[in-house]
């Protein structure tokens, strides 16, 4: 039998390894909590529900309409413990849930009515009887939501208590409902399915999925809690070059008169707010610098103004949501549509910079070193198909 010479091993041995590199990154799901234990950051109140903390517990005390959280979710996993305060209780847990609609969004919801606990409200022939798992009124419960695509499940106290694969695909927010009823909740946990947590073992300069560039200094502090302050002008990037389609989702902290931005698509030379795009990240309340529409959070930086104001005062903790798909870019700030463009229509350069027409359709992800210091948690990013 023929062996395999020296010189083919090795060059068997460098296409492998080239092959390695080109490769996408594997996707590792990512998982946080969605209830800090001590405030609502994180969730908005919506029509006249009452929602408060205390004891590391949240608590739904009444009123009509729902807790949603500020950033969407399509494909999840949501772990929770609850337990009603009283006899005769009803509420319930929305998912993909759109806005607009009042006291309660329309779409699905896992019931949490004393005589239906567990059901799945918004798929037909889904109803039921509370399951034998669920524990009395008073006592603690655990849920267990999987929504993949078409497919969602539920665990109850860990027993399997249905499946379906009639859900719609679509983005929504996971929301609490209020009907007058009370209950506490706690271990609220989400994990976002296919997502990379950019700043998965960063350590130094450099970490799995991103690398820092240019002056300014990263460093993750416990809990996941990213941080850049020193000098501005350079930024932390993916390693990889090819983002095109893509999901990325932050939440974030600016100080008084703080800036920053995300870059998109943008390659490793020249300004990658002009030779990709920028959107940005700023407190809009500053008087450092007098700033137009297109230079103010969740605008593209100096190409396409922003619609309306989403965000809050400065040293609060806020999210952001960007989507690109081929020529269209949104731009969500804690759960609402800020930015909304449609790159193949802006034909006119910005400054000396091409339009936004003429600008890589892949590149680089990035988080912007400005100088003036900016906290990041879960920023994480998905692609597309």
């Amino acid at each position: 039998m023929r062996t395999p010479s020296s010189a083919s091993l090795l060059a068997l041995f460098a296409l492998l390894a080239l092959l390695a590199l080109l490769a996408p990154t594997a996707a590792a799901d990512v998982s946080f909590p969605l209830f800090d234990g001590k405030s609502l950051s994180g969730w908005a109140a919506v029509h006249d529900g009452r929602f408060s903390v205390r004891d590391g517990l949240l608590g739904l005390d009444g009123g009509m309409g729902w807790l949603r959280t500020e950033q969407r979710y399509r494909d999840f996993v949501l772990a929770l413990e609850w337990r009603a305060l009283a006899a005769g209780y009803d509420s319930g847990i929305f998912f993909r849930a759109p806005l607009g609609v009042l006291p309660w969004p329309r779409g699905y919801q896992v019931n949490l009515s004393h005589a239906e606990v567990g059901t799945l409200v918004g798929v037909k022939g889904a109803g039921g009887k509370t399951p034998a798992c669920v524990k009395p009124q008073g006592e603690w419960n655990r849920f267990e939501l999987r929504v993949a695509g078409k497919d969602g499940s539920l665990k109850v106290n860990g027993v399997d208590v249905w499946k379906t694969s009639d859900l719609e695909e679509r983005d929504g927010f996971i929301g609490i409902q209020a009907e007058e009823h009370r209950f506490e909740l706690r271990k609220i946990e989400v994990t976002d399915l296919g997502y990379q947590d950019l700043a998965e073992d960063f350590r130094g300069r450099e970490g799995k999925h991103a690398v820092a560039r240019g002056p300014g200094d990263w460093e993750v502090k416990p809990g996941g809690l990213l941080v850049n302050s020193g000098p501005g002008g350079g930024w932390l990037g993916t390693r990889s070059g090819d983002w095109g389609d893509f999901s990325l989702k932050l939440e974030y902290r600016v100080p008084r008169d703080g800036n920053s931005g995300v870059f998109l698509r943008c390659p490793l030379e020249g300004n990658p707010a002009y030779e990709g795009m920028e959107i940005q990240i700023v407190d809009d309340d500053t008087t450092r610098w007098k700033l137009g529409a297109e230079q103010l959070t969740g605008a593209i930086y100096a190409a396409v103004r922003r619609t309306l104001r989403a965000t809050r005062t400065a040293g609060t903790w806020e999210s952001m949501e960007i989507t690109a798909k081929g020529p269209r870019i949104t731009v969500h700030v804690n759960g609402l549509l800020v930015t909304g463009a449609n790159l193949d229509e802006h034909t006119e350069k910005v400054g000396e910079a091409k339009p936004l027409k003429d600008r890589p359709r892949t590149g680089h992800i990035g988080l912007q070193s400005y100088g003036t210091g900016i906290e990041l948690r879960n920023v994480r990013v998905k692609r597309l198909p």
